[in-house]
């Protein structure tokens, strides 16, 4: 009670600060958790399991994560301290251990190998290596190249295995934090980190055998994102808007998932998660909890995502494993998705209670995890001995089992599915009623597998106007404008320093390019690239004409910078030579390089005649194409490489003016895929058939080139 209590307040004085939050994790089957504004999930609603968070037959401690807004976090905390007092609160430490390369590179430090020459061996190595160092360097030119015998090299390598995976040092845990009823050095070790903070010396694992209970305390960036732009909402007129008032159902928000346009949306983005969303035809928050669940190896792996697909659009029946659990799991296209379930299967067959259940779910994942053989048909035995004594056949309660140990090795709890489920849900809600405040948002706080430019083309595709810096205009982040478009920052623009943004903010306006740079004093080469970029336009002189006069003035400075006072001192404010402004061309070129995107126009303008003279579908008619070779041209937006039996296969999402496309690189075209992708060509042309299932497009490519090979081959 005191642990709930606790958070409970904690949560209290975040919405007192203002900084958005959430809990996650198993907590989120608490219904008092629930009432305390803790968590945001209804637990009875979504019929979430507390016996998977507390039961007396629990022998460890549970915690509750939440999520905070990114940026209040470090707030937050002072106020934990402040609250509970220093000598009560501590963060709790966390041991870094050596990995593969930096235990060589210690090894040899104590076998008195130069860093220079260890670290190119060391960048040898993979950051994740499945067998030894030793094995993976053997015959390497550049272990071979050491100025050392053969001997201390055997030496060197059996030392950095040794020294693989052990500590090193200690650090701060990102979230935890503890705090106790007493004096807390009478309980666990403490130590002052580097900022002063106490942590302690005890890790995450260890902690909770002294009886101290930690509470994560945890950043997260969609909260971040929800909660400015429930602000914006707000600030723009709008009557008070409440996230957790939005609906868990709402056709338009369905659309909008159903359709695959979730980028930008927590969870919800990446390009497998997309393609599961159409293929299951999400109609609601459930579903998206749902999905959530689906999109974990383990599932993915073992086939249960296809399963899961085929029964919702009518292909297969969705049968449960047994009759008995119908009812159990009617919400579920009859299968198991869930660490829950295994629960509730096993409460249901063995007629025992859900804590009892957990209890042995919790020795199932134990037998998976150390692969104890005599642990697994222990409890198997204990199964179906129980499952024959409650009427079950023998058949049956051996399949059952079977069927319930082979989901155990990858069942994914519901609660947190439907903590960041509900959560993607609200993030996806928001885009498709609030389009402007969320893609404003969502640049504030960009973080995701997806650059700058994918987004600004996001916000064209939904009809959301984005403005180039403006030295009058921009604010210190992105704002909204009085026409519900969007203002750049200047600090966006690549080279701007802190310290030029600073003076520009607190000194406009200004009365002419002149005024700007007297009262500013900002570097002519920072000058130069904010108005090749468009920044000074409010002052209504062509770009290459503010760039003479920018130069005229400085130079002018640079012999008279004791006698300049006046802004109409002669050379000064005159407006030089008639200057045409620069090409639309030019001006998209500018953007992409001070800003990595183009905000004019889509960076896919300025190839459109190349583009056409290589005969290339846009990808938002490729649907007419289904099984039919073709050619598309876009940018890269994302790769990624999956380990197949015949080796290694390659995704690539390409974007072109319209829409996205994924395409699919098999093991014998991938190699030649990653050497066009090393070269960062602008555009990639793809040549490929066009293929569908269960509603998704993809390219199975035959042949991917950089435009510029395509231009020059025809």
């Amino acid at each position: 009670v005191p642990y709930f209590l606790v958070v409970g307040e904690i949560i209290e004085e975040a919405r007192r600060l203002g900084i958005a939050s959430a809990g996650r994790g198993s907590g989120a089957a608490s219904i008092v958790a629930y009432a305390l504004g803790i968590t945001q999930v209804d637990p009875i609603r979504h019929r979430l399991r507390f016996e998977r968070f507390l039961h007396p037959q629990r022998k460890d401690l549970p915690d509750i994560d939440i999520d905070l807004c990114w940026q209040g976090r470090e707030a937050l905390i002072d106020h934990v301290y402040q609250r509970y007092g220093t000598s009560r609160t501590a963060m709790i430490c966390t041991r870094q251990v050596l990995q593969v390369r930096s235990a060589l590179r210690e090894a040899a430090r104590a076998h008195g190998v130069a860093p220079l020459e260890i670290d190119r061996l060391s960048r040898r190595l993979p950051h994740r290596l499945d067998g030894s160092i030793s094995a993976f360097l053997h015959n390497d030119p550049i272990l071979a190249s050491l100025p050392l015998s053969e001997t201390v090299k055997k030496t060197l390598l059996t030392d950095a295995e040794w020294l693989r995976g052990r500590p090193h040092h200690r650090s701060i845990h990102p979230g935890g934090i503890c705090i106790a009823d007493r004096s807390i050095t009478g309980i666990v070790g403490i130590e002052r980190a580097q900022r002063g903070i106490p942590i302690t010396q005890l890790d995450m694992y260890s902690i909770e055998h002294t009886g101290l209970i930690k509470i994560d305390l945890l950043g997260n960036r969609c909260i971040s994102e929800l909660g400015a732009a429930r602000d914006l909402i707000q600030k723009n007129g709008r009557e008070t808007f409440d996230i957790d008032g939005i609906p868990e159902d709402c056709p338009q928000t369905a659309a909008l998932i159903r359709e695959g346009r979730t980028l930008g949306c927590f969870q919800l983005e990446s390009p497998a998660m997309r393609a599961l969303l159409i293929q299951m035809q999400a109609q609601n928050a459930n579903d998206v909890i749902q999905s959530v669940a689906l999109i974990r190896p383990g599932p993915s792996a073992g086939g249960l995502k296809e399963s899961y697909c085929r029964r919702v659009r009518g292909e297969e029946p969705a049968k449960p494993p047994h009759p008995a659990l119908e009812s159990l799991l009617a919400d579920q296209q009859g299968l198991l998705l869930y660490e829950e379930n295994v629960m509730e299967v096993i409460a249901t067959i063995l007629q025992i209670s859900l804590a009892q259940a957990d209890v042995i779910r919790r020795q199932m994942i134990q037998a998976v995890q150390s692969g104890n053989q005599e642990t697994r048909e222990k409890l198997g035995e204990g199964f179906v001995t129980g499952a024959i004594g409650n009427g079950y056949g023998v058949r049956e309660s051996q399949q059952l089992w079977e069927h319930l140990f082979s989901f155990a090795r990858y069942s994914f709890n519901k609660s947190h599915a439907a903590s960041y489920g509900l959560l993607a849900w609200r993030s996806a809600w928001i885009k498709a009623h609030y389009p402007a405040e969320f893609m404003c948002a969502l640049f504030r706080h960009h973080a995701g597998m997806y650059p700058f430019s994918a987004f600004v083309a996001e916000a064209r595709r939904l009809g959301v106007t984005l403005r180039l810096p403006c030295i009058h205009r921009s604010q210190q982040n992105f704002t909204m404008e009085t026409d519900n478009s969007i203002r750049l920052p200047l600090s966006i623009i690549h080279g701007s320093r802190r310290e030029s943004v600073r003076r520009v903010l607190s000194a406009r306006p200004f009365k002419s390019p002149e005024d700007l740079i007297r009262r500013t004093r900002l570097p002519l080469s920072e000058l130069e690239d904010w108005i090749l970029l468009g920044a000074l336009d409010d002052f209504g002189v062509p770009r290459p004409q503010l760039i003479w006069r920018t130069v005229t003035r400085h130079s002018q400075e640079r012999k008279n910078s004791s006698a300049v006072t006046s802004d109409d001192l002669p050379g000064f404010s005159d407006t030089g030579p008639e200057l045409v402004d620069f090409t639309p061309t030019r001006k998209i070129r500018e953007e992409i390089r001070l800003l990595g995107a183009a905000i004019s126009a889509h960076p896919m303008s300025l190839f459109r005649h190349e583009v056409q003279q290589q005969h290339c579908i846009a990808m938002n008619d490729l649907r007419r194409w289904i099984g039919k070779t073709v050619r598309v041209a876009g940018i890269r937006l994302a790769s990624r490489q999956h380990p197949t039996k015949t080796g290694l296969m390659g995704f690539i999402t390409l974007e072109d003016e319209e829409a996205m496309c994924e395409i699919t690189c098999f093991s014998r075209l991938w190699a030649q895929a990653k050497k066009v992708l090393l070269e960062r060509p602008e555009v990639i042309v793809v040549t490929g058939r066009v293929d569908v299932r269960m509603d998704v497009l993809s390219i199975i490519a035959t042949k991917i080139a950089p435009l510029t090979n395509v231009r020059a081959t025809g």
